[in-house]
């Protein structure tokens, strides 16, 4: 026997489902990277910094932490450090469902997403 969610649960996914308008911002990224927390986000940020650093000759993060490869792969909030790196973001929030029709990934100029599950 299968239990309906609560409608004050279904109204409150739908709301921030279809009125979460951040994912606007992200047109200025060349890639986003969407984990979950406790996932292993920064270990995969550091490997990612490292693969960078070295793909385009500049200096490897000094240290393995969130302010250190933030240079590489920022929040998107965070302005550019390296113009010869591609400008990639990550964040904890899935993408809103524009991102899901190319059409409107496209007129909105948003970059292609990495969801990293574990």
């Amino acid at each position: 026997m299968s239990k309906s969610l609560p409608s004050e649960y279904r109204a409150k996914v739908l709301n921030e489902s279809w009125t979460n308008f951040s994912v606007l911002r992200h047109g200025r990224f060349d890639g986003l990277l969407v984990t979950s927390k406790n996932s292993g986000t920064h270990w995969l940020k550091y490997m990612l910094a490292v693969a960078l650093a070295e793909t385009h000759g500049i200096p490897h993060p000094q240290y393995f932490s969130e302010n250190a490869v933030r240079p590489y792969i920022g929040w998107p909030k965070d302005d550019e450090t390296f113009p010869e790196l591609p400008r990639l973001a990550f964040s904890h929030t899935i993408p809103h469902h524009l991102a899901e029709w190319g059409w409107a990934r496209s007129l909105a100029s948003l970059p292609p997403y990495v969801l990293a599950v574990r």
